[in-house]
């Protein structure tokens, strides 16, 4: 029986023969206490120069050997590389020329690595040619659902005689749809007039409600169109020409309608809008003034802002 195992061992060798062999093995032995590394890698060095000679289109392999009982497990992979193979053979640990014979299964197992395919590596993306233009839509900014709002601008509240107001606004929207929103802010307004008998300041504080409709929104350049429903708190406060003395003041609540339209530029998230502005509000009531033209913010006021738009 080993007889025969030792030729089939022999006949399989000599029919890689054409394959080269001088390579570096880094053998490992594992439970087999009766075999030396040392010999084992000598005796596989001699089997792989008698049969080929050269060099090996493979170069160095690693060895690994496991012994449970007689039943013996070689493991030869590329030292380099991910090809490996595995095979099980059965020998006594005190066979006899049973390093022998293990020598030539390794030998066998390590010539198998030369028949592997070898692993190609991926093909290099293919450039892109030069008038080969990427489509209008990855040019367009990210489409995000919540957008903030801070705006600041004048307001021609009463025309004659004039009342003009400084305006900021704090405010956010939700795109529920690409051309779509919904919002809400905050806001508050402040400016005076001057009358023979002194003058007139008027300060308002608000909240309102937002719908906007964007047609070009994803585009560097859009056009933006809001409508905007408010509740404010107004005071009216009149001071003598005698510095310090105040003449009176008047409060109240009162609504206002607003419609907001102009370009808007945005890039990465950012966004710059110019707005014109227009509305009218209802407060039900003015300030009185003696032997001059009494101040109202009730009627038709226009208005522009600046406003930053910053989608997080």
């Amino acid at each position: 029986m080993r007889a025969a195992l030792l030729a089939v061992c022999l006949a399989l060798v000599g029919s890689v023969s054409d394959a080269r062999a001088s390579r570096r093995l880094l053998a490992q032995l594992e439970g087999c206490s009766n075999w030396s590394v040392g010999e084992l890698e000598r005796l596989a060095q001699l089997e792989l120069q008698t049969v080929g000679g050269g060099e090996s289109d493979v170069g160095s392999a690693d060895v690994a050997i496991e012994c449970v009982g007689a039943n013996v497990t070689i493991t030869a992979r590329e030292s380099f590389g991910r090809q490996k193979l595995t095979r099980q053979v059965e020998l006594e640990p005190d066979a006899e020329d049973g390093q022998r014979l293990l020598a030539i299964s390794v030998a066998q197992l390590v010539r198998a690595l030369d028949w592997l395919p070898q692993e190609q590596p991926p093909p290099a993306p293919r450039p892109r040619p030069a008038n080969d233009r990427q489509p209008a839509l990855l040019a367009r900014p990210e489409f995000r659902r919540l957008e903030l709002n801070l705006g600041a601008g004048p307001r021609a509240r009463q025309l004659m005689p004039a009342l003009t107001t400084l305006r900021a606004e704090l405010a956010g929207n939700y795109r529920f749809a690409r051309r779509l929103s919904l919002g809400a802010g905050l806001s508050y307004e402040r400016g005076n007039t001057s009358r023979r008998q002194g003058q007139v300041s008027a300060k308002l504080a608000g909240m309102n409600l937002q719908a906007g409709f964007d047609p070009w929104h994803g585009q560097r350049w859009s056009c933006l169109l809001r409508l905007e429903l408010a509740v404010q708190h107004l005071t009216l406060e009149g001071l003598g020409p005698s510095i310090g003395v105040r003449a009176g003041r008047v409060r109240g609540f009162g609504g206002e309608i607003e419609v907001d339209a102009g370009p808007v530029l945005r890039w990465d998230g950012v966004g710059i809008a110019l707005l014109a502005q227009g509305g009218a509000a209802r407060f039900g009531g003015y300030g009185l003034v003696s032997d001059d033209d009494p101040v109202s913010l009730n009627g038709a006021w226009a208005g522009a802002a600046l406003a930053l738009l910053w989608a997080p």
